[in-house]
């Protein structure tokens, strides 16, 4: 009787997980067969492989670091000042030089297999390029420069860990988990010792903890609500469930104290359509629901985007008061306004982007966004921008559809970040900020559905039980 036993692995198993090449041509009907001690092997091999792998999420946790702690606190440069920033503060250039140098190293060594990640997302690539041809618009085109080398650092970062998330899916989550949990920590504990540098002083005494401003520590406890909670539905364990328990209670302190009211509409819808998502089951009242939730979404992001640019045609006043806005949500309207001006005045191309460099020069805003994360890509990159933009988010949509299938909690999982992102965005602006924490994970989401639709995963099966109690 023969040592090797032969079991047969249709052509839809991940046979990339056990070594196989993607350029290997299967013989016969579709299927292959392996023996087994050499799948035991790979499956070793794999594994030793996956603790050397931490080195590709490496460059990822380090912009992480980057975006989500303040790591020089100062008051706000002038337009003139920020096109070079880094040379008064060169703390920002070497630690995202030296993200995007161990990123930079990790793709020339691993080239064959970054290359083909990178021209599968052609389309984020060409919009890339786009940023980089409205140098030619902008009246400050080496800020235009900067950012292009920030968006193109950043690609390769997040390729990086993609390929080490590819294979160590729980293990990502697991050390985001860990991440956050301890970013959320010290942030309570730096703003209850330490108010005088970790509160926002100019207005009411907010937390800002270890970021720069309350709305940043906002936008890290909605990551951190987003990676914890769905940490659960990849990573077994109690103490998994008790680090999840901790970092959303943490999270919560930490944005009713910020007072961050953007941030904390998409905690709750993190709350709220990540359990009820992943019960769903693939049946004709299922989809109903989705398309019945998704329907009421849009509306509310319709009447959100209709208040921005015609506040007249629509009576919210009490409805903010209720949650201690104005009816100008803190100013915002009126940036709002004039942002919209700024659109019209460049439709097409839009005034570069340059982190609004142009756009302060000319006294239209003395802030670095328009608190609208869709009316700051319209005005940096004009309609041509805005289009870039839109194709981008349905490519995502369409690949958590695609996937559902085969990884429904994947699928549910990164399709409520982008919607929570777009929700947060109608306020906020972190669409193509490439030193942005939530662009980060918008373009690593892009990048890693694209990889399980190419290269694929471990199968999943959908499950309705509770995370805390199935």
């Amino acid at each position: 009787m023969t040592a090797f036993i032969k079991r047969r692995c249709s052509l839809n198993d991940n046979l990339h997980l056990i070594g196989v090449s993607e350029d290997f041509i299967p013989l016969g009907n579709n299927s292959v067969y392996i023996d087994e001690a050499v799948i035991a092997a790979k499956e070793k091999d794999a594994d030793d492989v996956s603790q050397y792998g931490i080195i590709y999420i490496l460059p990822f946790l380090i912009l992480l670091f980057a975006s989500s702690v303040s790591l020089v606190r100062g008051e706000k440069a002038s337009y003139t000042h920020s096109q070079l920033a880094f040379l008064s503060n060169p703390i920002n250039l070497i630690v995202l030089g030296s993200a995007y140098i161990m990123a930079a190293w990790l793709f020339f060594i691993n080239f064959p297999i970054f290359i083909r990640q990178i021209k599968r997302n052609w389309l984020y690539v060409v919009s890339l390029f786009f940023v980089l041809s409205t140098a030619c618009v902008s009246a400050y085109s080496l800020k235009v420069v900067i950012n292009f080398i920030h968006f193109i650092g950043m690609m390769l970062v997040v390729v990086a860990a993609v390929h080490y998330a590819g294979d160590n899916i729980r293990k990502f989550f697991h050390i985001m988990s860990w991440f956050f949990l301890l970013i959320i920590i010290l942030s309570i504990l730096t703003s209850v010792f330490f108010p005088s540098i970790a509160t926002y002083q100019q207005l009411h005494g907010e937390w800002m903890g270890l970021t720069s401003n309350p709305n940043t520590l906002g936008s890290v406890a909605h990551l951190a609500i987003w990676f914890s909670l769905v940490g659960l539905y990849f990573v077994p364990g109690k103490l998994i469930k008790m680090m999840t328990f901790i970092t959303i209670s943490g999270s919560c302190v930490c944005l009713y104290e910020a007072n961050c009211v953007t941030s904390s509409i998409c905690a709750f819808f993190i709350l709220a359509a990540c359990p009820t998502f992943m019960s769903l089951k693939k049946n004709t009242t299922g989809k109903i629901f989705l398309k019945l939730f998704f329907l009421i979404l849009f509306f509310i992001l319709f009447l959100l985007l209709i208040y921005a640019f015609f506040p007249e045609k629509l009576s919210l006043g009490q409805a903010f008061n209720a949650v201690g806005r104005d009816s100008s949500l803190s100013g915002r309207t009126y940036l709002w306004a004039r942002g919209f001006q700024a659109f019209l005045s460049k439709p097409l191309w839009g005034w570069g982007y340059d982190s609004n460099t142009s756009i302060m020069s000319k006294s239209v805003i003395h802030y670095g966004q328009f608190h609208n994360g869709y009316l700051n890509v319209a005005v940096a990159g004009g309609s041509i921008g805005f289009i870039f933009l839109l194709v981008l988010i349905i490519k995502q949509v369409n690949l958590c559809f695609t996937l559902r299938v085969k990884y429904f909690r994947t699928a549910v999982a990164f399709l409520v970040l982008l919607l929570s992102m777009m929700i947060h965005d109608v306020a906020e602006a972190t669409f193509f900020n490439p030193t942005n924490a939530l662009w980060l994970l918008f373009v690593f989401s892009l990048f890693y559905l694209d990889y399980l639709k190419a290269v694929g995963g471990v199968a999943e099966n959908p499950t309705n039980q509770s995370v805390w109690f199935g």
